[in-house]
C-alpha cells in the first residue's frame, strides 16, 4: 500500500455523508434533522421500524452555556481553570451565536442575534445612564484582560498575555460588533506584541515567558488576530508598529507539510494531526497561499472518519466529537470546496 501514490482522484466524502450506516445500531440510511420553531429537533426517518433519535432541545443546551459562568464562580474547578477563561467564554459565545441565530427569518440578522446572545450572556456594555447596576458586561471584563505592559490579553483579568487568549478575545469582540472599542493605541501594542512572537525561521510561541515553545497553532492565531485587526499587511513607514514577516510565516507552515501523508503536524517533522491542519489551512487561507494540489490532504483527511461515524484527530486513535467541527469538516471544507487558482473563498 503506497500512501504517497494515488491512481484516483480522492473520495467525495461529502456525497457520502447522508448515507452513512452505523452496523451496531442498523440506523436508516436515510434520516433527515430538521429544526422545529420550538427549538427542538425532529427526525424524518423512512424507515418506520427504527426507532428516531433523541430530540435535539435547543432551549437545555442554551441554558447550559448561558449558566457556565455561574456554575464555576467560587468553585475549585474554576480556580484551576481561570488562565483559560478567555477561551471558555469565546466557545461560549461561539455557541450561542450558533444555537440563537436566527439568519434565515431576521431582516437584521446579525443585530437579531448578537442582542439574543446579550440578552442571555450579558455580552454587551449597558447603555443605560443608570451606573446604580454593579454587573459588568463580557465585553468590559475583556477590557480588563488587557496586558498594558506586553500588550495581549490575558486568558483572565491579572494575568500574563498569551497568543492564544489575545485571538479569542479579539474573536469575541468581532461577533459582538465591538471592534470599535480597540482603540488605535492599543491595535499598535497588539500588533507589536504579536509581532514580538515571531521567530526568525517565521514561527510563533504563544507568550515572552513561555519558554520558548513553537506551535503551527499559534501561527494561526498570529494570522488570524492581524486579520481582525485589519493589519496582516500593514506597512505604514511611519508607524513605530512593527509587522509580522508574511512570507516567513507562509514558509514556515509550508515546511510543516508532511509530504508522506500530506497532513501538518505542532512544528517541522511532527505527525499530522486534524487539529493541525485545521490551524495550517486556516492560516494559509487568511494569507492567500493554500497549497494548489492537496490531493494528499484529501485522503488523509477522509482517512479520518472511524467505523462508528466519528472523526478521530490522527491515525489509531479513537473518534472525538471536536474533529467533527475544528479538525475534519472545517479541514475537509477548506481543501475540498474552496480551492480556485490557490487562493479560499
Amino acid at each position: 500500500y503506497q500512501i504517497n501514490t494515488f491512481a484516483s482522484p480522492p473520495p467525495d466524502i461529502f456525497a457520502t455523508m447522508t448515507t452513512t450506516k452505523d452496523n451496531n445500531n442498523n440506523m436508516s440510511d436515510t434520516a433527515a434533522a430538521t429544526v422545529v420553531t420550538d427549538g427542538t429537533t425532529s427526525i424524518d426517518n423512512d424507515n418506520t421500524d427504527t426507532a428516531a433519535p433523541p430530540l435535539f432541545v435547543t432551549s437545555k443546551h442554551v441554558d447550559y452555556v448561558s449558566n457556565l459562568a455561574q456554575q464555576l464562580e467560587g468553585t475549585f474547578e474554576g480556580a484551576l481553570t481561570n488562565h483559560l477563561r478567555m477561551s471558555g467564554v469565546y466557545w461560549s459565545v461561539a455557541c450561542m451565536f450558533v444555537l440563537v441565530s436566527q439568519c434565515d427569518i431576521d431582516t437584521d440578522a446579525d443585530a437579531a442575534t448578537i442582542a439574543k446572545v446579550d440578552a442571555k450572556m450579558g455580552l454587551l456594555p449597558s447603555t443605560n445612564d443608570d451606573q446604580s447596576s454593579n454587573s459588568s458586561s463580557i465585553i468590559d471584563w475583556i477590557d480588563t484582560c488587557f496586558h498594558e505592559t506586553t500588550g495581549g490579553y490575558g486568558g483572565d483579568t491579572g494575568q500574563e498575555a498569551h497568543i492564544l487568549y489575545t485571538l479569542s478575545a479579539l474573536q469575541i469582540l468581532a461577533m459582538a460588533d465591538c471592534m470599535d472599542v480597540v482603540s488605535k493605541k492599543r491595535t499598535d501594542q497588539l500588533v507589536t506584541f504579536i509581532a514580538s512572537l515571531q521567530q526568525l525561521d517565521g514561527s510563533f510561541v504563544g507568550d515572552a515567558a513561555g519558554g520558548g515553545e513553537v506551535d503551527t497553532r499559534f501561527s494561526y492565531c498570529a494570522l488570524s488576530a492581524l486579520s481582525l485587526l485589519g493589519r496582516l499587511n500593514y506597512t505604514d513607514s511611519h508607524s513605530p508598529c512593527p509587522s509580522i514577516d508574511l512570507e516567513k510565516a507562509v514558509s514556515y507552515i509550508q515546511a510543516c507539510a508532511n509530504p508522506l501523508d500530506g497532513g501538518y503536524g505542532s512544528c517541522i517533522g511532527a505527525e499530522s494531526h486534524a487539529g493541525q491542519v485545521f490551524c495550517c489551512i486556516g492560516a494559509l487561507s487568511i494569507a492567500h497561499a493554500l497549497p494548489s494540489t492537496p490531493n494528499k490532504l484529501q485522503w488523509w483527511l477522509s482517512e479520518r472518519q472511524c467505523d462508528a461515524g466519528g472523526l478521530n484527530g490522527q491515525s489509531e486513535t479513537k473518534a472525538g466529537v471536536c474533529y467533527k467541527s475544528v479538525g475534519g469538516y472545517s479541514g475537509v471544507a477548506c481543501v475540498h470546496s474552496g480551492y480556485h487558482d490557490g487562493a479560499f473563498h
